[in-house]
């Protein structure tokens, strides 16, 4: 009776790992088969090549499938690993064509589950496979590491953190490989970026509108009309009713209705022009209690020369904000000062000068186009002493040393006819306070 069991249990088991007859050769339908066979099948271990001979097997065999750990090949792409009914199944690495390899998990010819593939630029992504696609996982080159989400064609889309050697960092939104959405970064001497990008580009913060902001305006002779009938300014009215119509502006409840906090009045231009309307206008800003400055129109003539005409006209006062030198050459009038480098040696004497006699920093206003095109190529301590007042009219603020951002050249206020310039400052009321104390003329 026991070896009629045991027996038994040896045939289960000779069916179960194949049941060899014998070695064999077989013509197939597809090419010829060299190996153990059962019931005039491939099964156990065999060696198949196809009639073109540009596909082959070796490896294990159940029932005329491959079944089992095996080589195949099939031109230049060649797979070691686990099959299941002639399909790769289980652990497994595949050479492309292309010279792209990946090892790792396999269901049913596909990628699936955790596994690394190395493409031909060295490029590794790793992560956890399904369908053949790497939904989430890392991507790591020479350039930095990603780890995130892809798409099917395994580009950085959704979200995800990008790292580079030289300590950059992202984390936000991707499509097709390029940040596109919401995101945050850090790079080495660099503001950080916290808002939104397009394709690749940095858009800013898109901010919110609300009275709890602090809001200001800049005018010159423009805001009083005709020099033969000139309009008068209604200081004691003034409230900006609304934000312009250039760029989509996201507004509380859709209601703009804000007091104007702080002044800046045009005083001088280059060493002889002067704004006759300005000893008017910052009497009366004074008196009606307006945080107030003075600003100054850059020219291709020398810094000191410059500076020195506009102390004489604005004739700042203790209490008042910080002198603003207005800068907005063109790529012309930058090329005949003897370029950027001739220009900032410029600003920065009017600068230095303006400051020893008013005993506080001025601040630097410039067009978003100056400060992609020109403000890297300016000195550190330009950069890095002075804040800056961006002239950029869209829906997003913009990220240098910002102190305020004019966001509109078209705003309405009450109290003024025409078009003003609208601005806003980097910060809360409180921190606009605190500013005011310590950035004063003394």
């Amino acid at each position: 009776m026991r070896h009629t069991i045991l027996f038994f249990l040896y045939l289960a088991i000779t069916e179960l790992l194949g049941g060899c007859e014998r070695t064999a050769v077989l013509q197939l339908c597809d090419g010829t088969y060299q190996g153990e066979t059962h019931d005039g099948r491939p099964q156990g271990y065999g060696d198949f090549v196809s009639a073109d001979r540009h596909i082959s097997y070796s490896g294990e065999w159940y029932r005329g499938r491959k079944n089992g750990y095996g080589r195949w090949q099939c031109g230049d792409s060649l797979y070691e690993g686990f099959f299941r009914n002639d399909s790769m199944n289980g652990q497994g690495r595949l050479r492309y064509p292309n010279g792209t390899r990946y090892q790792g998990a396999w269901k049913n010819n596909r990628r699936h589950g955790y596994g690394e593939q190395t493409d031909c630029t060295g490029t590794v992504y790793r992560g956890i496979w399904d369908a053949d696609s790497l939904s989430r996982g890392d991507h790591s080159d020479s350039a930095g590491i990603y780890t995130g989400s892809f798409d099917t064609q395994l580009r950085r889309t959704g979200d995800g953190c990008y790292i580079t050697p030289d300590g950059s960092y992202y984390l936000g939104q991707w499509s097709e490989d390029l940040r596109h959405g919401w995101g945050f970064a850090v790079e080495p001497y660099q503001v950080v970026k916290c808002g939104t990008w397009h394709n690749g580009r940095f858009q800013g913060e898109q901010i919110l509108y609300n009275p709890e902001r602090v809001y200001g305006i800049d005018i010159s002779k423009y805001q009083h009309g005709s020099p033969h009938k000139p309009r008068s300014i209604q200081w004691k009215d003034l409230r900006i009713t609304h934000l312009g119509t250039i760029s989509k502006k996201r507004i509380q409840n859709d209601k703009t209705d804000y007091p104007v906090s702080f002044v800046y009045i045009k005083a001088s231009q280059g060493t002889r022009i002067t704004n006759r309307f300005y000893l008017s206008d910052i009497r009366q800003a004074r008196k009606y209690g307006y945080e107030r400055g003075a600003y100054h129109f850059f020219s291709t003539q020398p810094g000191v020369a410059q500076a020195s005409h506009f102390l004489r006209t604005a004739r700042p006062q203790k209490g008042d904000l910080p002198p603003m030198l207005d800068v907005e050459l063109s790529d012309k009038q930058i090329e005949q000062m003897g370029g950027a480098k001739a220009m900032f040696r410029e600003i920065i004497l009017w600068m230095k000068e303006v400051e020893e006699r008013v005993h506080t920093r001025p601040i630097l206003y410039v067009s978003q186009s100056f400060v992609n095109d020109y403000l890297p190529q300016a000195p550190r301590e330009l950069q890095e002493d002075y804040h800056v007042w961006v002239a950029r009219y869209g829906a997003y603020k913009p990220y240098v040393h910002l102190l305020y951002w004019q966001l509109s050249p078209d705003g309405q206020v009450k109290g003024i006819q025409g078009r003003v310039d609208l601005n806003v400052y980097n910060g809360t009321k409180e921190q606009f306070k605190q500013y005011v104390r310590q950035g004063c003329v003394r």
